[in-house]
C-alpha cells in the first residue's frame, strides 16, 4: 500500500515539447483550423467571376471581342471589386498559425488589392491602345492601391498564435525570412511601393515624351527590380 502510495503521489514526468508534438507538423496538424464551409463556397464563386470578367477584359483588349471602351471598364470595376473581396475576407479569416486581421486592417487589404487590379487593368487599355486620358483616371487607384499595401505591411503586427511561437523556439523556426522577421517585410513593402510608383510615373513620362508603344517597357524595369528586391530580402542575410 505505501508503495502505492508512493507512486501516485511523485510528482508527474515533464510534458514533452510543444505539450508531446515531437515536430512542427504533428503540433500543426493538432491545432489545424479548417475554413468555413460558407466562406469557401464564397471564395470559389467570387474567383470565378473574377476570373471571367478578367477574361473578358483580355478577349476585349486583344480584339477578339468587340467591347467599347466603356464596357471594358466596367469589367475592370467588377474585377477589383472581386479581388478586392477575396483579399479582405481571406486575411480575416483564422488559420492554423494565424489569428485573422482585424475587420478595419482586412478591409484595408481588400481596398488596396481592389485599387491595383482596377488601376493596372485601365493600364492595361492605354497600353493596348486605348484613350490616353485614362491614364489620368489610371493613376489614382494604382498609386493609391500601393501605397496602401505599403503602409499596411508597414504597420502590421505578429499574427502568430502562441503555439507557433512556442514551437518554433523548440523546434526551430521554419518559413521565410518575412514569417521570421516583421522588420524585412515592412522594409520591404516600402520599397516595393516605391519601385511600382516610380514605374507608373515613369510609364506616363515615357509614353508622353517618346510615345505610349514604348511606355510598358518601364513595367518591365519594375518587374526586374522587384524580383531583385524580393531575392536580395529573402536571401540577402539577416542583417541585410
Amino acid at each position: 500500500m505505501r508503495a502505492l502510495l508512493a507512486e501516485t503521489t511523485e510528482p508527474a514526468p515533464a510534458r514533452a515539447r510543444t505539450d508531446g508534438y515531437g515536430s512542427m507538423a504533428q503540433a500543426a496538424l493538432a491545432h489545424k483550423v479548417r475554413p468555413r464551409p460558407a466562406f469557401v463556397v464564397s471564395l470559389v464563386i467570387t474567383a470565378a467571376t473574377t476570373a471571367a470578367l478578367l477574361v473578358l477584359v483580355y478577349l476585349g483588349i486583344i480584339g477578339v471581342i468587340a467591347a467599347p471602351v466603356g464596357a471594358l471598364v466596367g469589367w475592370i470595376l467588377g474585377a477589383g471589386l472581386g479581388g478586392g473581396w477575396i483579399v479582405g475576407s481571406s486575411v480575416a479569416q483564422e488559420t492554423t498559425t494565424k489569428h485573422p486581421v482585424p475587420a478595419g486592417r482586412a478591409a484595408g487589404y481588400g481596398s488596396a488589392a481592389g485599387l491595383v487590379v482596377v488601376g493596372v487593368g485601365l493600364v492595361g487599355i492605354v497600353v493596348t491602345g486605348g484613350p490616353p486620358w485614362l491614364t489620368i483616371i489610371a493613376a489614382p487607384p494604382l498609386v493609391s492601391g500601393v501605397g496602401l499595401f505599403a503602409g499596411l505591411g508597414a504597420t502590421q503586427t505578429n499574427r502568430e498564435k502562441a503555439w507557433v511561437r512556442q514551437a518554433a523556439r523548440e523546434h526551430g523556426r521554419p518559413g521565410d525570412r518575412f514569417s521570421r522577421d516583421p522588420e524585412a517585410a515592412a522594409r520591404f513593402g516600402i520599397l516595393a511601393g516605391v519601385i511600382w510608383v516610380s514605374a507608373f510615373v515613369g510609364f506616363v513620362v515615357v509614353g508622353m515624351a517618346a510615345g505610349w508603344e514604348w511606355s510598358w517597357l518601364t513595367f518591365v524595369v519594375g518587374w526586374i527590380g522587384f524580383m531583385l528586391l524580393l531575392a536580395k530580402m529573402l536571401f540577402g542575410g539577416a542583417g541585410r
